[in-house]
């Protein structure tokens, strides 16, 4: 797989910058899978799996529900013509980690339990270190055993081969 990780660009200055910037670095992805998809990456290379790092989830379910709005509205002139809808090359093609995001969790549905994977980040502040098994039973629970065993490692293994 090919991974993408979240970026650490200081594109903003002043009063509020710290937390203007961590936010906007932890959410770079949708234009990114946008160019991806758009390009036809995917349909070239179905084989090809990208890994969005780092970043949360939720972001995704808005984007396949986004990307296929465009794509179905601007199929007369986007080219290259795409074969199948963005939110295909999502669930063929990618999945995405994250730490603590209850929103994306709830997204699930949208997302797909096998493009989701869990992550813990120790030692940076934004880790679930120190509360790891709490986050992970908010996954189990809200999922159940079956898709929260994939979230919560089957993926990783599957993906890595472990």
């Amino acid at each position: 797989p090919l991974a993408f990780h979240v970026t650490a660009t200081m594109q903003f200055a002043g009063w509020g910058s710290l937390g203007a910037n961590v936010a906007r670095n932890m959410s770079p992805f949708r234009p990114l899978i946008g160019q991806l998809i758009f390009s036809g990456m995917f349909e070239r290379y179905p084989e090809l799996t990208i890994v969005f790092a780092e970043g949360g989830i939720a972001w995704a379910a808005d984007a396949c529900y986004s990307l296929d709005k465009v794509c179905r509205a601007y199929y007369s002139i986007i080219k290259p013509k795409l074969e199948h809808l963005p939110s295909h090359s999502w669930k063929t093609n990618c999945l995405a980690t994250f730490m603590d995001d209850p929103v994306g969790v709830q997204c699930m549905n949208w997302i797909g339990a096998d493009n989701a994977m869990w992550s813990i980040d120790y030692p940076h502040p934004e880790s679930t270190y120190g509360h790891s098994g709490d986050v992970a039973k908010s996954v189990y629970d809200a999922l159940g055993p079956v898709d929260a065993a994939k979230v919560l490692g089957g993926n990783a293994a599957r993906l890595y081969g472990l």
